[in-house]
């Protein structure tokens, strides 16, 4: 995500709050643990995959449905439905070099994506766009009845 570091906007318009660490517990797949890296700006995947660390964390709650792998042979898999709307949390750095070690910020909100020729937008509660940070962005389309917990930062 490219963004627009030079704005001062915050991520949200309302409901915005600062978390330091978010886990994510996805039905039949195991769980992530992410942490805020506040000297780097970054959030770090601690563990539940691969080593990663990005400037924006989003997870995205979408449909799933089975697809035929192979019709003979009787192999299907889940896919995610990319298309459609829905709910989603967002994680992303501080703007506010002050603000170092308070944790990250972090929202709700809804994501849309009309069709094939779209980008997925994502707005706030208020219906506003979201401001992430320039940098890496890590999706995480997630099942619904996927978990979500937060630490709030200074908690």
């Amino acid at each position: 995500f490219r963004g627009d570091a030079g704005s001062g906007r915050q991520l949200a318009s309302s409901g915005q709050f600062r978390a330091s660490a978010v886990t994510v517990r996805v039905p039949g797949y195991g769980t992530q643990k992410w942490s805020f890296d506040s000297a780097r700006n970054l959030w770090r995947l601690v563990s539940g995959g691969p080593r990663v660390e990005v400037a924006n964390l989003i997870v995205q709650t979408t449909a799933y449905h089975q697809v035929f792998l192979d019709h003979r042979a009787g192999l299907t898999t889940m896919t995610a439905k990319v298309f459609g709307k829905g709910r989603f949390e967002a994680f992303t750095g501080t703007r506010d070099s002050s603000a170092q070690g308070a944790g990250g910020l972090a929202a709700r909100g809804s994501w849309r994506k009309p069709g094939l020729a779209y980008v997925t937008s994502y707005a706030d509660a208020n219906g506003y766009p979201m401001y992430f940070q320039p940098g890496q962005t890590w999706v995480l389309l997630a099942p619904k009845g996927t978990k979500i917990s937060t630490a709030e930062a200074g908690a």
